[in-house]
């Protein structure tokens, strides 16, 4: 059970700083059936874009969002503008050769420019400015590696170099310096975009949820609200909402979280990212605000860990009230990144010669990343030839980069089958703020009451591939320890790779699931579940990959000898 008790120690608003502080035009919802020529599930970053990009090339577009546009990972961002991703540079050229890091380190050094330059175009008031970014290390034998990286860098012709001092308010053992970066308001930026889009047959849709999609000339699109019909379907949910490629068994979906906290002295010039470790990061809100700094760090995967959320954003504040004057804490929130396991997103589509295309695991760095993802789909669909489809392709395998972290993430998957079967019986007395995990059967049941006194219980077995949900505490949310599908406490979708929501664990005809009067849960009141032989019969084809017979036709095509 998680204390009710521990909520009212985090601080600040419960919503992303860029949400609170962007202009509000809502869309109305798909009412009647549309054709365009390119649909497009999902209204962030890479939809808005590539949307945009398609509109300005004479194509008709239709945006589909299952809740409100920018609300979603792109409306939860830290919004650096940066070709430096990390440690990447040196891992590229070893991993994939000069031609494709060259490639790379280009496209998104030049999504910075194609941001500029839409901003100037449109007179975006954005705070969009240059600056430079740094990563860096607090441990001193990690010098050498962030020397390697600036050289690697610089080989690319990006704007790199080592530093041994960083200006930052501790210790570190150098970082390597990129020049020429640059960070902005993103929903700002991507609403003037958005509200461009309606009009001459394109359309931006909100509270439309893509269900199902047939293939074929047109493709026809199912909606919880309607049908669309399009030659092309997009789908830039952050997870593919249709995943036929089988990435969730090639990435890995992790969380981070992020303060925005007003100070005493304001925040050090520049960008900041902590390699490896907790993954601190720090920019100043804005070029007129300095005083406010945009503070990140505690990745885990999504789901997994102890302790949960509330721990996590407690231990951010402790980190920068330790570093900065600190005066108050105005916004918390959280986020979550998709990484691939080469480390390169896939961008492209489903197939050779598919009309479905996607974009997806970009590894949280989203905003130069969803850029270069945009342009590339327009080009695709417009049949354009485009550098890096082959080097973002989401068909390709690399064995020799890949096959690591592909059984990493799978063996990791497979524990958290196993824990699906694992006995929690409790009864405990649940008040308001509360939860509670019960059997019932094969079966977990979790129970909430909020705070007006109402209790909801749903069955914790991912709608995805029935992991069994974990509890997040600060989110009051349901987490998958799998592949990162979220729900709310209610049971519904907020993150995919789920499209289903929970089941409602209600009366059954012969039992009632009920909260005593004195507000216990009396579990032997609660419906009975499947048998677990029944049930883990019924789960044996998605678990994690055990043949190579089981492997998806893109990783057998590269497996020495074939499949």
């Amino acid at each position: 059970m998680q204390p009710s008790d521990r909520h009212h120690l985090l601080h600040g608003k419960n919503i992303p700083i860029w949400i609170e502080t962007a202009p509000s035009s809502p869309y109305h919802h798909l009412s009647e059936t549309v054709e365009v020529d390119a649909a497009i599930a999902g209204g962030g970053i890479v939809g808005i874009t590539a949307a945009y990009l398609l509109k300005q090339r004479g194509f008709t577009v239709a945006i589909l969002e299952k809740d409100a546009v920018l609300n979603g990972v792109t409306g939860h961002t830290t919004a650096k503008l940066t070709s430096q991703h990390g440690l990447i540079y040196r891992y590229l050229l070893d991993a994939f050769g000069e031609d494709s890091a060259l490639a790379y380190g280009r496209a998104n050094q030049e999504a910075i420019d194609t941001i500029e330059s839409l901003v100037e175009d449109h007179g975006i008031d954005c705070d969009f400015f240059r600056t430079q970014s740094y990563v860096y290390s607090r441990i001193g034998k990690q010098a050498d590696r962030l020397r390697q990286e600036a050289e690697a860098a610089r080989e690319l012709g990006l704007p790199a170099e080592f530093v041994d001092d960083v200006p930052l308010p501790f210790d570190t053992a150098g970082g390597v310096k990129f020049e020429n970066q640059a960070q902005f308001h993103p929903l700002r930026y991507l609403r003037v975009l958005s509200d461009s889009i309606p009009g001459d047959g394109s359309h931006v849709f909100e509270h439309t949820r893509v269900e199902k999609a047939q293939e074929g000339n047109p493709c026809v699109i199912k909606t919880n609200r309607g049908i669309v019909r399009a030659g092309h379907l997009v789908i830039a949910t952050h997870f593919p909402v249709m995943d036929r490629n089988l990435l969730f068994s090639q990435m890995e979906a992790r969380r981070s979280y992020v303060l925005a906290a007003r100070t005493g002295g304001g925040a050090p010039p520049g960008m900041f990212y902590e390699a490896g470790g907790s993954e601190h990061s720090l920019r100043p809100y804005s070029s007129s605000e300095k005083d406010v700094i945009i503070a990140g760090g505690g990745a885990h995967k999504t789901g997994q860990e102890r302790p949960d959320a509330v721990a996590y954003f407690l231990r951010l504040e402790d980190h920068i009230r330790r570093h900065f004057d600190v005066k108050d804490i105005l916004h918390r929130w959280s986020t979550q990144d998709n990484s691939t396991v080469d480390k390169i997103p896939y961008v492209g589509r489903q197939k050779a010669g598919s009309k479905i295309l996607l974009a997806t695991g970009f590894n949280g760095w989203g905003m130069t990343g969803g850029t270069v993802a945009a342009s590339l789909l327009a080009d695709l669909i417009e049949g354009r030839h485009n550098s890096l489809a082959a080097l973002f392709d989401p068909g390709r395998f690399k064995f020799r980069v890949s096959t690591k972290k592909f059984v990493k993430y799978n063996a990791n998957v497979g524990v958290q089958y196993a824990k699906r079967f694992l006995s929690l019986a409790h009864r405990q007395k649940l008040d308001c703020g509360q939860v509670e995990v019960i059997s019932s059967g094969a079966r977990k049941i979790g129970i909430f009451r909020d705070e007006s006194g109402e209790t909801t219980s749903v069955v914790l077995t991912c709608t995805h591939l029935g992991c069994r949900l974990h509890w997040n505490d600060a989110e009051r949310s349901w987490d998958c320890p799998c592949h990162g599908s979220r729900f709310d406490y209610k049971g519904s979708v907020i993150q995919a790779p789920a499209i289903r929501d929970l089941k409602r664990a209600g009366p059954s005809k012969k039992r009632d699931h009920r909260v005593t009067e004195d507000n216990s849960v009396d579990s032997k009141n609660l419906p009975n579940g499947k048998s677990w032989k029944k049930e883990i019969g019924k789960r044996r084809q998605i678990m994690p990959y055990r043949t190579n017979k089981e492997l998806p036709d893109s990783v057998k095509s590269n497996l020495p000898g074939g499949a």
